[in-house]
């Protein structure tokens, strides 16, 4: 019976607790986070010193011209649940292939810099209505271009050493080279025996 009225007790003081953050939050979510597969993460705010409050976000997507990349936006607030969102999406400088509640692809163009303006609603949020729009800009750069020469050019020979040069290639910032043999190298000049 002990056991039993410490475990009501518990989850009363847990539901206490929840219902504490929940009468703690707003309307509107006070934070978004913005992320997609690989390394973008980027923090979108709500600025209540700019009259009607809006959003800013913390960077830019950033994006290959003429790639395809999918992203998600979440409501990032802790103990605070907003049920229900919906969400509408308009891009500049690429086209919308698809969305599906807070995840969306796009298809880059080749021109910069663009945006994408997030629209959301909550039908009831943590305590009433709310809706609005995120606008968060778009920087697109250039693919790599991979480009590299070999001397000598017939490198038919046993134990030659053969040269790489790839510092024609366009928008590289490292180089990797696997050689199949479980030798690698780095650097834009190489040479490999």
């Amino acid at each position: 019976m002990k056991k039993i009225l410490l475990l009501l007790s518990i989850l009363f003081t847990l539901s206490g607790i929840n219902n504490v953050l929940q009468a703690q939050c707003k309307p509107c979510p006070e934070f978004f986070s913005l992320t997609d597969s690989t390394c973008t993460r980027i923090s979108i705010y709500q600025n209540v010193s700019v009259q009607p409050p809006g959003y800013v976000a913390s960077d830019s997507i950033r994006a290959c011209k003429g790639s395809k990349v999918c992203y998600l936006i979440n409501a990032d607030n802790f103990g605070c649940f907003y049920p229900g969102i919906n969400y509408t999406f308009t891009v500049s400088g690429g086209t919308l292939l698809s969305s599906t509640g807070g995840q969306f692809c796009i298809q880059w163009g080749n021109t910069s810099p663009g945006s994408v303006t997030i629209g959301f609603t909550i039908p009831g949020g943590a305590g009433g209505h709310c809706d609005g729009n995120i606008v968060v800009p778009v920087k697109l750069y250039d693919k790599p271009v991979p480009a590299f020469t070999f001397l000598p050019i017939a490198p038919c020979a046993n134990n030659l050493t053969i040269c790489f040069n790839a510092i024609t290639s366009v928008g590289a910032a490292s180089y990797f080279w696997d050689f199949g043999d479980g030798n690698t190298g780095s650097g834009g000049n190489i040479s490999y025996k």
